[in-house]
């Protein structure tokens, strides 16, 4: 996947890897801790829900913790093992991280930087460069970020070790 891919052709491939990942997930994931853990965007079911009830007027006094987190992103948080991963870009220091954060108590466990540069000069304000959310197969982690004009997948083990990163193919948003 060398060539630059056109806007359907990115979203079936982003499509195609997020099928992947979901269903690799559902599959992988024990019944007896799909409410505990959320492995992949939009929960253990799909579908954006948990079995658990939530206040809708949650106060600051009810909170468990809560911890700062570097750079910017809007990843949705994937609980597994006992620890939550996010992405952040930090678009001052241009890079892409993965976060990995002690579910407990919110304590940051690490924080890889898997870009340096690349990142996008304009990006719309309410977007972030760390926007995909981390998925999780039971095994390993795996992360998406577009960067230098294409989209890289970064796959890596629960306590933060790049296990391999490959470029999927060149992609430039402004262009659509």
């Amino acid at each position: 996947m060398c060539a630059q891919l056109n806007r359907r052709e990115f979203l079936a491939c982003t499509s195609a890897l997020a099928v992947v990942s979901t269903g690799g997930s559902l599959l992988a994931q024990p019944a007896s801790t799909a409410a505990q853990e959320w492995w992949t965007w939009r929960g253990p079911a799909g579908n954006g829900t948990c079995r658990q009830t939530i206040s809708a007027s949650l106060k600051k006094d009810k909170m468990k913790w809560a911890t700062p987190v570097p750079g910017r992103g809007h990843s949705s948080p994937t609980v597994a093992q006992g620890k939550i991963f996010l992405t952040t870009a930090d678009k001052a220091a241009q890079t892409q991280s993965v976060l990995a954060f002690q579910q407990s108590d919110g304590k940051l466990l690490w924080n890889k930087q898997v870009h340096s540069g690349g990142l996008e000069h304009k990006n719309h304000a309410k977007n972030t460069e760390a926007t995909p959310t981390v998925a999780f197969d039971g095994e390993n982690l795996f992360a998406v970020f577009h960067n230098h004009d294409a989209v890289h997948l970064t796959c890596m083990s629960p306590d933060g070790e790049i296990r391999y990163q490959k470029t999927l193919g060149a992609y430039a948003p402004r262009l659509y």
